[in-house]
């Protein structure tokens, strides 16, 4: 996930404020909410979630766990189920409509063993963007 910080819409910042404490104009992560606007969550925080759904789900149905932790597996199952769906239906329409195959027709542009570039695959190169 990733902080869209805007002063208006923080939830931060309005539980800060609700508390009587100073105001300031940055996120502040120990007031951090799950539900505020200024979330934004990535495609790689996606995977991780369409990852762990599963596991959630199966917690949530094994009747020899004690009736607590089944239902806080399902609830987070269920938290995660809207996060991935408001997900889903928020992205934009995908601009690619050619029929082309990745990467402009680039000899490679799929293959994941061959080099793009000297020492680098186009499995790692996805990667190029850093980690979070």
């Amino acid at each position: 996930m990733t902080c869209v910080w805007t002063r208006e819409t923080a939830a931060c910042r309005q539980n800060k404020i609700a508390a009587g404490l100073p105001d300031t104009d940055i996120p502040d992560e120990t007031e951090c909410r799950s539900a505020c606007t200024n979330l934004s969550h990535t495609d790689r925080h996606l995977h991780h979630l369409h990852q762990q759904l599963p596991v959630l789900e199966a917690r949530a149905g094994d009747v020899m766990a004690p009736r607590p932790l089944r239902d806080r597996a399902a609830a987070q199952a269920q938290a995660v189920r809207a996060i991935i769906d408001r997900h889903e239906h928020s992205r934009p329409p995908q601009p690619h409509t050619s029929t082309e195959p990745p990467g402009g027709g680039v000899t490679g542009a799929g293959d994941t063993d061959r080099p793009l570039i000297r020492g680098m695959t186009t499995g790692s190169s996805r990667d190029l963007g850093g980690s979070s």
